[in-house]
């Protein structure tokens, strides 16, 4: 719940028009009105502004009373809507780190989804499981009045996104939303939704880190996964014991796993079914079970003890044999991932009041790994068109192709500060989605944005693919007051990867560059403390910091 055939940040703003979104925009919602794109007005409501110049500085608009005032029919829902993200500009980075359930909800009661759609394909590119849960938790307090046929979409595209990560949310989300689904368009969507939540009742009884093993793994099959790890045989060795011998998930798992496991375990299957019952080769006490002719004597019985214990020790041979495999108990056979007949229930009782996304909440939940490959399917899920769950080629992050074509050899008729001018011409062309969280600390001060440049903003946590764009970035262009300068490129020598540090030092130190100090300090600092360079980097880095320009 893991790039779209296009971007994974494809703007939301196309999407509302339903041309760059691939299901059928089918609510009610009418055209917003118009000579006033910022300002969303309602017969029953003040009018509500946003006001650019704050967003601009940083600062955090009130969004609790946007949606109170500005969310009372489709007409207003989707204007508002169009408002909020055309008002934020930079494809829901910032604008999901803000949003909490509740506004979702609000919006999705008028059958309206353009920030929804937008906010979850960035809770996902983050590995934000967490917010996915609380929203899904809030969609289910709402009662079975006010359900509208996006928030029954919406339910569903969330239990395929927490089928294995979260089970239990998942199997509600799924057993409340698949009976109100009944449109043939919606088909597809229900039945890739569903395999992700049957997934997730057989590995329910896994713990939390193999469920994120397995929602990676199987959301990214082609991705060239060690499978000699303790991790991984571990993950195997359970999954032995509660995959189902017959079942539609069979391809699911067989085209994400080594196929010389899959064969060992198909071919211990099929043995089981044409073994004797265990118990009736040797009973309790060790003696043969078999019965003897009785002139056989003593000699017959040890001969038939004999013939019992080798076909034991064959049958446990086989059995036990290839990777450790377990025996599935015979009552394995029938099970089939379902949804019980309680979990039903409680889905058709009100919940609780919608939770809130709190800091706390954050940092106490482990975010899963992003699942950057299945983002581009995401959509497609959405518009139940089924055919893409699974990985067609090798993984390669969008972001890290970007970040390694960044940086060129240098021609000798260009000089570095030329270069350096292309490359950022370059990078601020392919990142229009950080480009707001760029400007603030390009032309801010450190003490205003320091959490932000640290990493401890929701926008871009440290760690994230935005972080590490913004640190490169700043490199390239970097920030006017030079604390920040200083801050950005330590941070830059800290999270960024070594050969990429270096090739941006490189490329950005020369006589009159803007960070040349910066660099030359940092530059000695990496020569100091990492064990991870080259010869050749080490030489580049110590020209650096020996430089007298």
């Amino acid at each position: 719940m893991t790039d779209e055939p296009t971007s994974p940040n494809a703007d939301a703003r196309d999407n509302s028009s339903g041309s760059g979104w691939p299901y059928e925009d089918r609510s009610s919602a009418g055209d917003p009105p118009a000579g006033k794109p910022l300002t969303v007005s309602s017969e029953k409501s003040p009018t509500i502004a946003i006001d650019h110049a704050a967003l601009a500085n940083g600062r955090e608009p009130d969004l609790a009373a946007y949606f109170d005032h500005s969310y009372l029919s489709p007409a207003s829902a989707k204007a508002a809507s169009r408002t909020l993200i055309d008002a934020f500009d930079d494809k829901g980075l910032w604008l999901a780190s803000l949003i909490q359930p509740c506004h979702l909800a609000r919006e999705l009661a008028q059958n309206c989804s353009d920030v929804t759609r937008l906010v979850i394909l960035q809770w996902v590119r983050q590995g934000e499981t967490h917010k996915l849960k609380l929203l899904g938790e809030t969609l289910l307090s709402v009662a079975d009045s006010q359900l509208s046929q996006e928030t029954t979409r919406m339910m569903m595209v969330l239990a395929g996104l927490l089928g294995i990560l979260r089970p239990s949310t998942a199997q509600k989300l799924a057993a409340r939303a698949v009976p109100r689904m009944p449109d043939a368009a919606d088909v597809e969507l229900v039945s890739d939704a569903s395999r992700w939540v049957e997934a997730g009742v057989i590995l329910e009884s896994s713990s939390t880190e193999e469920r994120v093993f397995w929602n990676r793994r199987l959301r990214e099959p082609d991705a060239g996964w060690d499978w000699d790890t303790t991790e991984a045989r571990l993950a195997l060795s359970h999954l032995a014991k509660v995959l189902p011998r017959e079942g539609s998930l069979h391809e699911l798992f067989q085209n994400a796993i080594p196929g010389c496991w899959w064969d060992l375990w198909r071919e211990q299957v099929l043995h089981q079914r044409h073994l004797p019952a265990m118990p009736l080769l040797m009973a309790p006490g060790g003696s043969d079970t078999t019965t003897q002719p009785a002139s056989a004597g003593n000699g017959g019985a040890r001969r038939g003890s004999f013939k019992g214990g080798l076909a034991a020790g064959i049958a446990a041979s086989v059995v036990l044999g290839g990777l450790g495999l377990i025996v599935l108990a015979d009552a394995e056979e029938d099970r089939r991932p379902r949804l019980s007949s309680s979990t039903r229930a409680s889905t058709s009782r009100t919940g609780p009041q919608p939770p809130e996304v709190s800091k706390t909440d954050s940092k106490n939940e482990t975010a899963a790994p992003p699942i950057r490959d299945s983002l581009r399917y995401l959509k497609a899920v959405l518009a139940g068109g089924g055919a893409a769950s699974q990985s067609k080629g090798p993984v390669t992050s969008g972001s890290m192709a970007k970040r390694s074509q960044a940086i060129l050899p240098i021609p000798p008729n260009m000089s570095k500060k030329d270069l350096r001018e292309r490359e950022r011409v370059i990078f601020e062309h392919d990142h229009p989605e950080i480009q707001k969280l760029f400007s603030l600390l390009k032309d801010g001060s450190l003490r205003q944005h320091e959490s932000l440049l640290q990493g401890e903003s929701g926008a871009a946590p440290v760690g994230s693919t935005e972080h590490q764009q913004l640190l490169h970035w700043l490199l390239l262009d970097p920030p006017e007051q030079a604390d920040t300068r200083l801050t950005a490129t330590k941070l830059a020598m800290r999270d960024l990867p070594v050969e990429e540090t270096v090739s941006l030092f490189d490329l950005c130190f020369y006589p009159g560059s803007p960070n040349e100090i910066e660099i030359r300090q940092c530059a000695g600092l990496l020569l100091d403390v990492s064990e991870e360079l080259t010869s050749e980097q080490r030489a580049k880095l110590k020209a650096i910091s020996e430089s007298k320009t």
